[in-house]
């Protein structure tokens, strides 16, 4: 037997004499309980191991477990949630943002799936998915969350898609992770490896040559300039294209392209040939990099970029001529036109031994028995006089006196200085003065040399029938009266004839078969012509026939 018996103690219960503690998760706050249920239930956030005296006997001890209504012990909280307690309901306890003081961390009374956005571990807290990260389902539980953002966006914290924000222009890009759009390098362009969507880049790339790179897009070097280097970033690239040379877009020599064939012309910073204008020709650098065009001068043409003399028989008399007929043939008789002239009375024919027809390239030589001229007519030529005054004739006389072979006279002069003479003659007077103040007198003394310059497209020519110097545009030089020009002179003949009976023709002059002797046929080129008369006859100057006059017969 018992010698006595105890009021049952707070913690337990009492049945039958015999003490039995309150189970786990229950407490017993009373003395004398007297069945296993207590005073009652623990209070949730707490636990009660057996025997428990307040419903509050063990706080539940940190966030990785919680404690239900009438836990018998703590627990621990499952992968994928975090721990939640009455106190502060729908509160999500962050460590991040815990300040110590918002709530006590023990006292857990339950567990929440994580959400969207957020990983739990085994902690029992509740944590953003870091940046570069994203969530798309709940009850994650590692920090690697759903994986990386994709490429072209990226994630702050907590982002619940991978395409939680577009990275935002050309000018950013977003690799795959990213955590705040980068902006984009100078002298870089990025790309898009998905969705060819610029607002969705997502690598920058260093611009290449031949490209500038601004703002994170990518263009081709302007035509006429090029880029020969990684990185740039300025829209004229290296620079301009060479002289010479055009380079189109996207160019990474400042030689890209020589300029062509020499009807092109590349001054510089050309994207391509500049085509040579008519009647210019292209000039600068070599056959296939000209540089420039340059107007064909006076004398020449130019066809396709290419300068050429204007052919002899014809003249130019202008700048920006074009064909090879350049201003026209020379049809001035008795003058003739060498290659490049620029007058359709360029040079002289040259003496009485020579001849040039209209659209002559050059003095045709008198043909052996024709002749120019007659011999007592060849006084000094233009541009000269003979003093005769030794002679005792008169150094002005006032007409022509035939001048024969047989005289000895004095050489033809030139004229003096300050005069021309224009037509043959022998005769000092006819050696005019030039214009004082606008001429000079030609080396030659045939014309003066007008000193007047008007510019491009005119000319000043000297009248020598008026003895004046005149303007004149040069499209009209082909339109001057051709009185204007010596005309069948010592100098300027234009045709041939043949020599005929009773002559003998010698450097294209015609002589009259002298007395004695006779010459029945044309074309005679010996000075006694066919010889001596015929015993009993005599010949007069010009005689055809061996017997031409009987003795006798002479008055």
């Amino acid at each position: 037997g018992f010698g006595q018996q105890l009021i049952c103690p707070r913690g337990s219960y009492c049945i039958d004499g015999v003490r039995h503690l309150c189970p786990a998760g229950r407490y017993g706050l009373h003395l004398r309980v007297f069945n296993a249920s207590c005073t009652g239930v623990c209070t949730a956030g707490f636990y009660c191991p057996e025997g428990s005296i307040i419903d509050k006997q063990v706080r539940c001890p940190d966030a990785a477990s919680y404690c239900p209504t009438a836990s018998p012990a703590p627990v621990l909280v499952s992968p994928g949630y975090y721990t939640v307690g009455h106190e502060t309901s729908n509160y999500t306890y962050d460590i991040i943002n815990y300040d110590g003081n918002a709530f006590a961390e023990t006292a857990r009374t339950g567990q929440a799936i994580c959400e969207k956005g957020y990983y739990c571990l085994s902690d029992g807290i509740k944590r953003k998915c870091p940046v570069g990260r994203y969530g798309s389902t709940r009850g994650l539980s590692s920090p690697s969350c759903s994986g990386y953002c994709a490429a072209g966006y990226y994630c702050e914290e907590g982002s619940e898609s991978e395409r939680q924000y577009p990275c935002g222009g050309a000018d950013r890009f977003c690799p795959p992770g990213s955590t705040i759009a980068q902006n984009v390098h100078v002298g870089y362009y990025t790309v898009q490896l998905v969705d060819n969507n610029p607002a969705l880049a997502s690598a920058e790339r260093r611009c290449e040559p031949g490209f500038y790179c601004s703002e994170g897009v990518k263009a081709l070097c302007a035509p006429g300039t090029w880029g020969g280097e990684f990185g740039l970033h300025r829209a004229n690239c290296s620079g301009v294209c060479a002289p010479g040379h055009y380079c189109p877009e996207g160019s990474i020599s400042p030689i890209e392209k020589r300029c062509g064939d020499a009807d092109k012309y590349c001054p510089g910073g050309n994207f391509q040939p500049v085509m040579v204008e008519e009647g210019y020709y292209s000039v600068g650098g070599n056959v296939s990099t000209r540089t420039g065009q340059q107007i064909a001068p006076p004398g020449h043409y130019a066809f396709n970029g290419i300068l050429y003399v204007c052919p002899a028989g014809f003249y130019g008399a202008t700048s920006g001529l074009s064909t090879a007929t350049c201003s026209g043939p020379c049809s001035v008789p008795g003058y003739y036109c060498p290659a490049g002239s620029i007058s359709p009375v360029m040079r002289y024919c040259g003496g009485d031994d020579v001849f040039c027809p209209p659209y002559t390239v050059a003095p045709i030589r008198v043909h052996s028995g024709f002749y120019t001229a007659d011999y007592i007519y060849e006084v000094c030529p233009p541009g000269q006089w003979r003093n005769l005054t030794k002679f005792g004739a008169s150094n002005d006389p006032t007409g022509y006196s035939p001048i024969v072979s047989q005289q000895a006279l004095p050489l033809c002069q030139l004229c003096p200085n300050g005069t021309y003479k224009s037509i043959s003659g022998d005769y000092f007077h006819q050696c005019l003065s030039c214009e004082a103040v606008q001429s000079v007198s030609s080396a030659d003394r045939i014309t003066c040399d007008c000193l007047t310059a008007w510019g491009e497209g005119f000319i000043s020519q000297f009248n020598i029938s008026s003895g004046l110097c005149q303007k004149y545009h040069t499209s009209e030089i082909p339109l001057i009266d051709a009185s204007q020009w010596l005309a069948n002179t010592s100098l300027t003949r234009s045709r041939q004839m043949p020599c005929d009976a009773g002559h003998y023709c010698a450097e294209g002059l015609r002589y009259k078969c002298p007395r004695g002797y006779y010459g029945a046929l044309t074309q005679e080129t010996r000075p006694f012509c066919e010889g001596v008369c015929t015993q009993g006859y005599y010949c007069l100057e010009s005689s055809t026939s061996p017997t031409s006059y009987p003795c006798g017969g002479a008055q």
